[in-house]
């Protein structure tokens, strides 16, 4: 998917099968009152560039915004209840996979430089509060 996009309230924006199963699996919030998007973006790094992957859920009349980055060796998936926690008290979130965690690319658990999940976050961020 190129750049981050919200679905309307109510509809998951989630037609991949494997994207469906994967927001199932691990239950996360439907978006009954609230907008989803997830991306795939091309980290800014030259040669170690990745796709990292993001989602957010925003609700109609949000009260502020959560960022959600992982630990080591973790993924967005483990914060499910947490996400579903915050959006159901009207805060927007958003979730990244750190590069080699989750449903980002890279070798897993590994990175030339700690500044690279600096970079990402700051991408992902920026693609979406660019919206």
């Amino acid at each position: 998917m190129a750049g981050f996009q919200l679905s309307d309230p109510g509809t998951l924006l989630a037609q991949d099968p494997a994207m469906a199963e994967y927001l199932r699996s691990y239950s996360f919030p439907p978006p009954s009152d609230a907008r989803y998007g997830f991306a795939r973006l091309e980290s800014p790094q030259g040669k170690n560039r990745v796709r990292v992957f993001g989602q957010a859920w925003v609700p109609m009349h949000a009260v502020g915004t959560i960022a959600v980055i992982h630990g080591y060796s973790e993924h967005s998936g483990n914060y499910s209840r947490l996400v579903r926690d915050l959006v159901s008290n009207q805060y927007a979130v958003i979730a990244l996979d750190l590069r080699g965690h989750g449903l980002s690319e890279g070798p897993a658990c590994h990175l030339d430089s700690p500044d690279h999940y600096v970079e990402d976050a700051e991408a992902l961020l920026a693609e979406i509060f660019n919206q």
